[in-house]
């Protein structure tokens, strides 16, 4: 559907996403001195990204990654990253893999993903703090827990029990009604975080709103995608003209003679981020285009 979409006569569209900002926004949250929380194959990570947004001719994250698991194919260096920072194994691995036209043994792939969080324990010691914070949040009300840059904070009297996630730059997630349920899982009878599910058409025989369960992957990723959520929704208050945004895209329609200066424009402000993200590094290379697309 993107071509169907084109600026005025005269006119451009300049385009501008930002490079694997979930994969540096998730080992960044994860770190945090006021918790003596700090995990070096984090910063390990976004020193690496930073590297090679000094020097785009070397070795990127996703070959990067294929390397560190014996495998010569950036293709699989690129779905290891995509699928597995949220701590899903072969399941999250295939699923993804599918979308890039990669198919490997089930064997292969157990491989591959005991490798990237060999190479990545940042990501699982994280969603381990996260889920601890949560919990301890839940069993001793109105009072802040943190895991690296985020903290829970419980108010039971709000909204049936309320589970707050602050991240920073007063960035939230709410949990209404959440509670610690003894449910059945794959690994036997668990005590496990529920909340109320928020996004949810009934049908016509729904008798009830229904819940859904919190694990440690889950929370690395709803961490990680509203602070992004957040980078964007602030690039789009400073850059003026935006016609729309796909994800982490955002798309100004300007003259054409205006495109050079709203690319440097979209750049800065996308690369600056706003205050209070010190040491995240970001990269976004606009492009200027007639007709929208990749």
């Amino acid at each position: 559907l993107r071509p169907s979409l084109k600026a005025a006569a005269g006119n451009v569209l300049v385009v501008n996403d930002w490079s694997a900002i979930e994969g540096r926004g998730a080992p960044w949250l994860s770190i945090s001195a006021e918790d003596n929380f700090f995990d070096q194959s984090a910063q390990d990570k976004l020193d690496r990204f930073a590297a090679h947004d000094a020097d785009p001719t070397g070795l990127d994250i996703y070959q990067q990654a294929a390397d560190k698991a014996g495998i010569d194919n950036r293709q699989v260096g690129k779905v290891m990253e995509l699928s597995l920072q949220y701590l899903g194994a072969n399941g999250a691995f295939n699923s993804m893999a599918r979308n890039y036209g990669v198919f490997l043994p089930d064997a292969t792939v157990s491989t591959l993903v005991k490798k990237w969080r060999a190479a990545n324990p940042w990501a699982e010691n994280f969603g381990n703090k996260l889920e601890a914070a949560a919990r301890q949040a839940i069993r001793s009300p109105r009072k802040w827990f943190g895991a690296g840059k985020v903290e829970y904070i419980f108010d039971p009297d709000s909204m049936g029990g309320t589970l707050l996630c602050k991240m920073p730059n007063d960035v939230y997630i709410t949990y209404p009604q959440a509670r610690l349920q003894k449910m059945e899982t794959k690994w036997g009878e668990k005590w496990v975080i529920t909340a109320m599910k928020a996004n949810w058409t009934p049908s016509a025989d729904d008798k009830e709103w229904p819940r859904f369960a919190l694990w440690r992957g889950l929370f690395v990723e709803n961490v990680t995608q509203a602070f992004c959520a957040y980078l964007l929704r602030d690039s789009i208050k400073r850059i003026p003209d935006v016609v729309l945004h796909c994800h982490d895209e955002l798309a100004v329609e300007c003259e054409e003679n205006l495109a050079a200066a709203t690319a440097d424009l979209m750049r800065i402000v996308m690369e600056k981020g706003p205050d209070g993200i010190e040491g995240l590094p970001l990269r976004a290379e606009p492009v200027i285009m007639k007709r929208y697309g990749k």
